[in-house]
């Protein structure tokens, strides 16, 4: 141990102080004067913590004794001396120290043949290990032999340290001289080779001229023995190479190669696990051990997964024998029927069959590992027996086993994929008819259930939850047993239960020690117990990381909260005590951002929730790395105090960002059943101006090649092909300019430019729309999101629903209709300008936003719309304006129903208020009903309103309702299917919207997953389709998402 000098600790120490101007007071007269000056030496006295605040202070022993206390508890110093000298007016201390140097890392240079990694692992390098001759010379000394197993003898190393700008850290470098290596002359292959030369000679990958690398050779052998073994030769065995000096410079290697029989594995007498399971189990490959242990132990890894799914009497044998394999091999692997033919001797491959005496096998013979399976009947479950259950409902109790055992069966693969009914005995590959019971059944899937089939390892995790459902009551004790089960008359397993319950503790009081920073009742407030609860250890330590959670949002970061739980003598109660240790409040003393390239500092700075000075807690890092990748320039963001296992007052806070390439160009193609074939480009630069100003331009373009839409009474088809090719194409052309960074506002408040060209084709309608629009967006929070925009649009509309004859009377028939009604479902056309305001609100508590599991979703739109001059229509000699409130909500909810099962349901409603007598709805702003995500059932946007008159189908409407019903089952990480109901209807007049009258629709879907949201294929059924409106009795449908 270093020695620590303490020259004032001592009477006679104090013999020592050196006078001051050639005056030497008595040594005993130093005690009490004032601490005038204080003088580091050995180490920069910048460094050195612990020494201020002494000046003034009166010299004492105890003075001393703190000083060197603290000096020697940073464990930086190997040896600390402190002594004093006289001062005219006081006392001067002088300190001392001799550093302790750590390596922090180990590097090396000249290491040409040994990676870095392999040096430290050779070396036995541990960072921050204490620099000392006698560690750097076992260093020394392991790095050179190592060197010399590699084939360079004559290896030498020697270290220097370099300073790492950290006090007390060095960096240890290895100058490392390799030297001429013992290179291999020749390569020598002897032995039963069976295969051609060349060929093994590429798998060794030995050279003339390579070092005499004895690692490498080894792994070579390896590396030929599992490709023998990989080829059916289990027993293969090649030796280590052997070198024979040639000279001083040179060894010839010899490697031998002993294959010994082929050896080919078959199961016999399963029924109801696919052969290839068995081998799965097994686990036999190029790696296997082919031992009588490891043999052994593939048998009762087989025996105990069939325990695992019902058969608890299985049991697994091995043996092996010698014959001629079928020809041609069967089709499936792991079966061959001459493994099972009568008279086959047993061999025994595991004596000492090698060397001279071997027997010689006929040319053809291959050895069978055969495994026997013996199944035994599959038992269920008769009833479960309780020992020692007096707090709970043994029902209760039971439907925790239930639960077990359910989840277990529904991850058995073997449910999935059982062998076909017959399928091995009919080909005479499984042995069944020699080796299964009379008993025997083919697997039937309705076998499987939580009463049907006994599953011991379902129940032993089942002893375990119920253990852990008694502590959570308060019994602290309790032990839960599964024993060996019982039958009863049909042989049916009666599963046993022991339980010890013990004592029920119940909390009497919780009280907090050590709190200052926050007050007590703060930290009582975020527990997850209060007096009279039952102790559950779960929810002592979630209340301990909740009051951590608490100190950690408040700045502490390097508190720590120790529980206690005390007992009373019967441990019927509780008093449950925390003590916390505060630490200090970390501040922001400095902020180092690294990795932009391409972004302003500035810009990042003022992005985040804190500034310098700021108290920092973790729930800032988490607001401003959320704030950071939502200026969309960022592929990933850190942020977190700079050595952070340092306890400091004031600490920098790193904020390292990962750039986005700055521009993207992408190019789509596809089609779908309401666009038909269609393209895409868009082109984006991310981060103008290095202050995430974005610029996008995306063009879409699509035709038409799908005509779902059409009825008896209109053709939208031929509405479509009469208009010019430049109609038919539709297009979309958008030029974006996003500014996400607003100075002052930290990325709170965005501002969007969107400029938009579009040429759209609806059933009922077609449109050429441009617009610019302005727009104010915001996510301050994780959960909301709000939206504002104001623009304007201009408009040219074709109505394209025909001409319909009017009645000469007020009576509609089947020919004609209305003249009140054509007013009413007749839509406004022609040339149009509007003012809009659009607002947008949503918030989102689901899981996974593409694929949700769980959570809430609601969302509202509003649209403000105002046309500047109306539109003369001469079909219906009305002049036609819009100010309009076009308003929209939707709540969507997700439930996990266990296995993997999702249920999803979805409310909406819309309605547009007049804000104007007079005011009219223009059909790009109706609401339309039919296709994937509104109502599947319906062709796209071909739902007619529902106050249509009866033989003239309208679509587009001023008021909507939308129930939507999905149940989703997987099957697989990608694969899922989906049975759903959506309900609804639309209106065109809002004074007669009825909730009666809704139109039905269920179908089936399939799903697959993608990183973007799942892709849904959708069949919905039109339930009640109106024969007079044309309707189908269904509707095909493609997405990407789901509601």
């Amino acid at each position: 141990m270093p020695v620590v000098g303490v020259l004032l600790l001592l009477p006679a120490l104090l013999a020592s102080i050196l006078p001051a101007q050639g005056s030497a007071p008595p040594g005993e007269d130093l005690l009490g004067r004032p601490v005038t000056d204080v003088v580091v030496e050995g180490v920069d006295s910048a460094s050195v913590g612990g020494i201020e605040g002494l000046d003034g202070e009166p010299l004492t022993r105890a003075l001393v004794q703190r000083l060197i206390d603290a000096l020697w508890a940073t464990d930086r110093y190997r040896d600390v001396r402190v002594y004093a000298r006289a001062m005219a007016d006081g006392v001067q201390l002088v300190v001392h120290l001799e550093e302790r140097r750590r390596i922090r890392t180990l590097e090396a240079v000249g290491n040409d043949h040994m990676d870095l990694r392999e040096l430290r692992r050779v070396a036995g390098f541990v960072p921050d290990v204490e620099e000392h001759p006698d560690l750097l010379e076992e260093m020394r000394g392991r790095i050179e032999a190592a060197y010399a197993t590699h084939g360079y003898p004559n290896a030498a190393v020697s270290f220097r340290s370099e300073e790492t700008g950290e006090p007390g850290r060095v960096s240890l470098v290895a100058e490392v001289t390799e030297g001429e290596p013992i290179r291999i002359a020749t390569v020598q292959l002897s032995g039963d080779l069976l295969y051609p030369p060349p060929l093994l000679r590429e798998i060794l990958d030995l050279e003339p001229g390579d070092p005499w690398d004895q690692p490498a050779l080894a792994r070579a052998a390896e590396r030929l023995a599992r490709f023998y073994r990989g080829e059916g030769y289990l027993l293969a065995v090649v030796n280590e190479p052997a070198a024979v000096p040639r000279d001083a410079e040179r060894v010839d290697v010899t490697v031998t190669i002993d294959p010994g029989l082929p050896v080919r594995v078959v199961f016999g007498g399963q029924q109801h696990v696919a052969p290839a399971k068995l081998a799965e189990l097994a686990a036999i490959d190029e790696t296997f051990d082919f031992s009588p242990t490891a043999v052994g132990n593939a048998a009762d890894r087989i025996a105990a997964y069939y325990r695992t799914i019902g058969f608890p009497e299985a049991e697994v044998s091995f043996d092996v024998v010698a014959a001629r394999p079928t020809e041609p091999p069967p089709h499936t692997p792991f079966e061959d029927p001459t493994a099972w033919s009568a008279g086959l001797a047993t061999l025994d491959p595991f004596g000492d069959w090698r060397g001279p005496g071997r027997p010689v096998a006929d040319p053809g013979t291959v050895w069978f590992l055969r495994f026997r399976v013996h199944e035994g009947p599959r038992r269920g479950v008769a009833h479960i027996e309780w020992d020692g259950v007096t707090a709970f409902d043994v029902a209760e109790l039971g439907a925790l086993v239930a639960e077990n055992v359910a989840a277990a069966i529904e991850q058995r693969d073997s449910l999935l994929d059982p062998p076909r009914p017959g399928e091995l005995g009919a080909l005479g590959l499984s042995g069944e008819d020699r080796l299964a019971g009379p008993g025997a059944r083919r697997p039937f899937l309705p076998d499987w259930g939580p009463n049907r089939v006994f599953l011991e390892q379902a129940y032993r995790a089942a002893a375990v939850r119920i253990e852990e459902r008694y502590r959570s009551a308060g019994f602290l004790d309790a032990r839960v047993t599964l024993l060996p089960p019982a039958r009863d008359a049909t042989g049916a397993v009666i599963p046993r239960f022991r339980v010890h319950e013990g004592v029920q503790s119940m909390l009497a009081g919780i009280t907090v020690t050590g709190a200052t920073a926050i007050p007590e009742e703060d930290l009582l407030d975020v527990a997850l117990l209060e007096a009279g609860d039952p102790v559950n250890e779960l929810l002592v330590e979630e209340t301990r990381r909740a009051m951590l959670d608490l100190y950690a949002s408040r700045g502490y970061l390097y508190a720590q909260v120790e529980r206690q739980v005390e007992f009373s003598d019967d441990r019927s109660s509780v008093t449950l005590r925390f003590a916390a240790v505060e630490g200090p409040q970390v501040r922001v003393a400095g902020i180092e951002v690294t990795g932009n390239a391409d972004t302003a500092t500035s810009l990042i700075l003022g992005t985040l929730a804190f500034e310098e000075g700021d108290v920092f807690s973790p729930d800032l890092a988490e607001e401003s790395e959320r704030r950071l990748l939502r200026l969309g320039i960022f592929q990933g963001v850190t942020i977190a105090p700079a050595a952070p296992e340092v306890v400091e007052a004031e600490k920098t806070i790193a904020v390292q960002v990962r750039e986005h390439r700055p521009q993207a160009l992408e190019l789509r193609a596809g089609f779908s059943t309401a666009e038909g074939a269609r393209a895409a480009m868009s082109y984006g630069y991310r981060n103008l101006f290095g202050y995430a100003v974005g610029f996008n331009l995306r063009l879409k373009l699509n035709y038409r090649l799908f005509f779902l839409e059409d009825d008896a009474d209109h053709s939208f088809e031929t509405d479509y092909h009469a208009l010019s090719l430049q109609d038919q194409l539709e297009r979309l052309l958008v030029a974006s300019l996003a500014v996400p960074y607003l100075p002052g506002l930290r990325s709170l408040v965005g501002l969007q430019l969107d400029l938009a060209n579009e040429r759209k084709n609806r059933p009922s309608y077609g449109a050429d729309l441009s617009s610019v629009f302005l727009g104010v967006s915001t996510g301050w929070r994780k959960l909301l999101s709000l939206v504002l925009q104001a623009g304007i649009e201009y408009n040219n509309l074709v109505r394209f629903e025909g001409d319909f004859e009017l009645c000469s009377s007020t009576s509609a028939t089947a020919n004609c209709i209305r003249p009140d009604d054509l007013r009413r479902l007749r839509t406004p056309q022609g040339t149009s300008t509007f003012a809009v305001v659009r607002a947008a609100a949503g918030l989102d508590w689901r899981d996974d936003p593409f694929n949700p599991t769980r959570g809430l979703y609601f969302s509202a739109n509003a649209e403000w719309v105002r046309s500047f001059d109306p539109v003369f229509d001469p079909s219906t000699g009305v002049s036609s304006f819009s100010h309009l409130i076009k308003t929209s909500f939707q709540l969507s909810g997700y439930a996990p129903l266990g296995a993997g099962l999702v249920l999803a349901l979805a409310a909406r409603y819309g309605q547009v208020f007049q804000l104007e007598r007079g005011s009219r709805t223009f059909p790009d702003r109706y609401f339309y009903l039919g296709g994937a995500d509104t109502i599947r059932g319906f062709p796209q946007e071909s739902l007619s309103v529902a106050d249509a008159p009866g033989e003239f189908p309208t679509a587009g409407g001023d008021l909507f309702l939308i129930f939507r019903g999905e149940l989703r089952i997987p099957v697989g990480d990608t694969l899922g299917f989906a049975v759903f109901s959506d309900v609804g209807n639309l209106w065109r007049d809002p004074s007669h919207f009825d909730f009666t009258v809704l139109r039905y629709t269920a179908g089936l879907g399939l799903r697959i997953q993608t990183p973007v949201g799942p892709l849904a294929f959708d069949y919905g059924f039109n339930l009640v389709p109106r024969d007079e409106w044309g309707e189908g009795f269904g509707a095909l449908h493609f997405s990407i998402g789901g509601f």
